[in-house]
C-alpha cells in the first residue's frame, strides 16, 4: 500500500555522516509535526528547553542505523490539521550548541519574520531543542547541507501509519 508522505529538511554529503534535519514531516493522514536528527554512530541529544508538549522517542541520533534517528513527537500541525489552521510557519536555527525549531501559527508569526529579520532571542522556547555538547558535536555530525522539499509516497514503510 502506498501512503503520501511528506518532508522538508536538510542533509548533508555521504548520509548519514553529513547529518540530516527533518524540520516538517509527516505521512498519511498524521495530524501532528514529527522533527527528526539522522546521524552516524556516536550523536546523543537531550532536548531540554523544548515546549512541554514535546517528547523525545530516542536520544540516539543514529537509531535504527539512523533511519530513525532522535526523534521527537511534537504537538505543531501537519497536513490537514496544518491547512485548517491556515498554515504557518516553522522555523529552524543551527548552531555549534544545538539545532532548534519552532513553528508560530498564521496569526502568530512574529514581526521580525514578517519584516525579513528573525530575531530568535525574542520567540520564545523552541518547539524542539536537540542540545548538542558532550553527548553530540553538532559541527561533527551536521555539515554541508542542502534542503529539500519532498511530496511522495513511501510505499511500505509507512503502511502501518494512519
Amino acid at each position: 500500500m502506498l501512503t503520501p508522505c511528506s518532508f522538508i529538511g536538510m542533509f548533508g554529503p555521504d548520509w548519514p555522516r553529513g547529518g540530516e534535519i527533518d524540520i516538517i514531516e509527516g505521512v498519511n493522514q498524521q495530524s501532528n509535526n514529527a522533527i527528526t536528527l539522522h546521524t552516524s554512530s556516536g550523536c546523543d541529544i537531550n532536548t531540554w528547553g523544548s515546549m512541554s508538549t514535546t517528547s523525545l522517542h530516542s536520544s540516539n541520533c543514529n537509531s535504527g542505523n539512523a533511519f530513525e534517528g532522535c526523534s521527537t513527537a511534537t504537538q505543531a500541525p501537519f497536513g490537514d490539521s496544518f491547512n485548517a489552521g491556515g498554515g504557518g510557519v516553522y522555523a529552524m536555527q543551527w548552531e555549534s550548541s544545538g539545532i532548534y525549531v519552532w513553528f508560530f501559527p498564521r496569526d502568530q508569526i512574529p514581526d521580525n519574520i514578517k519584516s525579513g529579520n528573525p530575531d530568535t532571542w525574542s520567540w520564545g522556547p523552541p518547539l524542539t531543542t536537540f542540545n548538542g555538547g558532550s553527548g553530540c558535536n553538532i559541527d561533527s555530525f551536521f555539515r554541508d547541507q542542502n534542503i529539500i522539499f519532498n511530496i511522495t509516497f513511501c510505499g511500505d514503510v509507512s503502511s502501518s501509519s494512519s
